[in-house]
């Protein structure tokens, strides 16, 4: 298997975890609360990934870094887009949970 196949099944199986995650935090303390904490949790992850790998903010192509805070505006849209979905009822067929 090669590490893009072993990467993309990776990023989806967490992902399936995280959103059964984000459904559970916003059904109990909200989706403004719960969408936070997993960012700022997100981001002290990525940072400590980031720091440990000896990654460089050096060197960075300006067009690179205006097409990432526009990527980061957009998912922060869409997770806000996701909130609310889960905040406004069931996003399964069952409701097991």
């Amino acid at each position: 298997m090669s590490k893009t196949i072993a990467f993309s099944l990776a990023a989806t199986i967490l992902w399936g975890f995280w959103g059964i995650g984000a459904k559970l935090a916003t059904d109990r303390i909200g989706p403004w609360h719960s969408a936070l904490i997993y960012s700022c949790i997100s981001f002290l992850t990525i940072l400590m990934i980031f720091l440990l790998s000896g990654s460089s903010l050096r060197n960075m192509l300006p067009r690179g870094v205006w097409i990432t805070v526009v990527a980061g505006i957009l998912g922060g849209f869409a997770v806000c887009a996701y909130q609310m979905a889960l905040s406004t009822g069931s996003l399964s067929t069952s409701n097991h949970l």
